[in-house]
């Protein structure tokens, strides 16, 4: 009789964490691709992603960062071709995959890329995608807040921040503007906003990025994020 109630106990309790990691996570396989020839050096990471519960909006997912960096790789090797008497060396294209949130029915995945085909330096860009895997939606800044006032709110946190000694550097002060709508993603330390290299500082300073403890973000969020608090 002992034995029979532990495994019922066992059981209930193995559901238990079964439930909670389908509710805050998601799976993210990353599939490597690398090769190198006389003239290039191509490292590829590509992300798979599974466990959302809308199969039809999963699969586009993975369609386009699929179909996006087969064509990242194709462009870079005609480009390459083109310029093999422009640069000292191989060109070079790197795509690394970050998970920075995967928790909470969020998930916030950085991809970072580097090309380098010509002149003294590469270029660095990155693609981001936020995902509400609870609704199964791709979400914009402007998604996360009950209306604009948090513009203002957010202007006004990045002013102080860059007061700190290690935005001495910076030319411009940081504002929210378009492009911050997706230049975000999610830490379990708090939103972070950046900008490109060379925006906002000198290029080699790379992305510039400020982090709003989610603290900071109190009666702005929309009810369904509060839990970021």
């Amino acid at each position: 009789m002992h034995n029979f109630i532990s495994k019922i106990v066992l059981f209930v309790f193995a559901a238990v964490i079964m439930s909670g990691c389908s509710l805050s996570k998601v799976n993210v396989k990353i599939d490597e691709k690398s090769y190198e020839t006389d003239e290039e050096i191509i490292s590829v990471q590509i992300p798979i992603i599974s466990g959302l519960s809308d199969n039809a909006f999963e699969n586009e997912l993975n369609t386009q960062y699929s179909e996006r960096i087969n064509e990242m790789i194709t462009s870079f090797s005609e480009d390459s071709q083109k310029t093999t008497n422009e640069r000292n060396g191989k060109s070079v294209l790197e795509i690394k995959q970050n998970v920075m949130y995967n928790e909470n029915g969020i998930l916030s995945l950085v991809t970072e890329c580097y090309r380098y085909t010509d002149g003294v330096n590469g270029i660095s860009s990155r693609i981001i995608k936020n995902i509400n895997t609870e609704t199964n939606t791709a979400l914009l800044l402007e998604d996360l807040f009950s209306d604009d006032e948090y513009v203002k709110m957010l202007d006004e946190r990045l002013e102080k921040q860059s007061e700190d000694a290690k935005y001495s550097d910076l030319w411009e002060m940081p504002k929210i503007g378009k492009e911050q709508n997706e230049f975000f993603y999610f830490t379990p330390e708090g939103l972070v906003i950046f900008y490109p290299p060379y925006e906002l500082s000198y290029y080699a300073r790379g992305f510039v990025e400020f982090t709003i403890p989610y603290s900071d973000l109190y009666g702005y969020l929309k009810p369904e994020y509060s839990f970021l608090y």
